[in-house]
């Protein structure tokens, strides 16, 4: 059971088994391995048999083009469902209505607009000037808004200058920040359009997610194929939960002389904290989760009240019947020939739209998924859930409670899985 879990994550040998034996005996050995990988056997056996299929002598290639054509009708019913046109020129402004509907309009601790503005001047974005027609750098921080701004700069200027401008943030403060809605930004009209259109053409993405900000935008799409709406969809619930993520570990992080730092780091890299499995890292996004679901939310930096994150896959299901298939597919995959095949919408419309062949696949977002679903069951167990609140504590709450965890009495390494 365990290689087969070591082949679904595509993990690391043989520090996965050797790691999986350090947290069974840690938790009390209860087997959440095993359970965990009958739970995803059982459960993908269960969709194979609603596309028509028996999970015994089904091929890699005949479950991916399955999946395929179940993502085009899918597509269809989402946009039917949410009364969505792709091409109609209300569509970006509708479609954020509906994310926002969805996500609950949640609160993020988010740089604030004038001192990114101020870094801006500080950093003139020369080339986004000229592409959004203005002459004067005043005239452009003044007339638009921090979601063009940062928009204009990650299509129009170099890596050089993205390079430099994020070094700014390591001077930052957390004075610099504040608590505001997460800000989902649709850029519509003909100057957009021009501007994006060369960007979603080169990288297959209408989306930018600037966590820092706390700010999605989205971009105006020239043309439409089948199965990009689902991708859109999913892709913004996700980039959701990051920006909701990135969001705790800033107010987790307050406390550090550092923080800047951390923030130039948030920005720039999906965040992670160490794991005792090997190489392998804990996601940010299993911690914050952790953290809504423990009752120890770390007031006054991180209240959990309204942070849980959303679950795309299951969002999609709960629209309409026809939709239900998608319903906790998020960490499922089929092993054929030691080979995985997502189950996961978004990683299926990513497939479909790119027009990925069968040995290009993405897997990426089933198997996050999967190494979410694994660490909750591991946490949950009240030695290893302590151990990690303790690290934390000790590692990202400051040094005076650090300070007051250390003289509560000793803690060896083990006990901190933070670096």
């Amino acid at each position: 059971m365990t290689k087969i879990l070591s082949q679904l994550l595509a993990a690391k040998e043989p520090d996965f088994r050797l790691g999986v034996t350090k947290l069974e005996r840690a938790s009390g050995h209860k087997s959440h391995d095993i359970r965990l990988t009958s739970d995803v056997l059982a459960a993908t056996r269960a969709k194979l048999a609603e596309l028509n299929l028996d999970a015994s002598d089904t091929t890699g290639p005949e479950l991916y083009q399955a999946l395929g054509q179940k993502l085009i009708e899918s597509d269809k019913e989402l946009a039917k469902v949410l009364k969505l046109e792709p091409l109609e020129a209300n569509f970006l402004d509708d479609f954020t209505a509906v994310i926002k509907r969805l996500t609950h309009n949640p609160n993020c601790f988010a740089l604030k607009a004038s001192v990114a503005k101020k870094l801006l001047k500080a950093n003139p974005p020369k080339k986004a000037m000229r592409a959004l027609g203005y002459r004067s750098l005043d005239s452009m921080l003044k007339h638009e808004s921090l979601a063009g701004l940062y928009a204009s700069t990650n299509i129009c200027e170099t890596g050089a200058w993205h390079k430099n401008f994020e070094a700014s943030y390591k001077k930052l403060t957390p004075s610099d920040f504040e608590e505001r809605s997460l800000a989902i930004t649709p850029l519509t009209g003909s100057r957009w359009q021009k501007l994006a259109v060369s960007y979603v053409e080169t990288h297959h993405n209408a989306l930018f997610s600037f966590n820092e900000i706390g700010t999605l935008v989205l971009l105006p799409l020239e043309d439409y194929q089948p199965g990009m709406l689902s991708a859109m969809f999913l892709l913004t619930l996700a980039a959701a939960n990051s920006a909701l993520a990135t969001s705790s570990y800033l107010r987790l992080n307050q406390v550090k002389s550092d923080f800047g730092k951390r923030v130039a780091s948030a920005a720039k890299e999906e965040l992670s904290v160490t794991s005792p499995i090997g190489h392998e890292k804990l996601n940010w996004q299993t911690v914050h989760e952790f953290l809504t679901n423990s009752g120890d939310s770390f007031e006054p930096q991180f209240a959990g009240e309204g942070q849980s994150l959303i679950n795309p896959a299951d969002t999609l299901a709960s629209l309409s019947p026809t939709l239900a298939f998608w319903r906790g597919t998020s960490h499922l995959a089929h092993l054929a020939n030691n080979e995985a095949v997502s189950l996961n919408p978004l990683d299926a419309s990513l497939n479909y739209i790119n027009k990925l062949p069968f040995e290009q696949r993405i897997t990426h977002h089933f198997r996050q998924n999967l190494w979410h679903q694994f660490w909750q069951r591991y946490l949950q167990a009240e030695v290893l859930g302590e151990k990690l609140l303790a690290g934390l504590r000790l590692e990202l709450a400051g040094p005076d409670l650090a300070s007051e965890l250390i003289d509560s009495g000793p803690m060896s390494s083990e006990d901190v899985l933070v670096a």
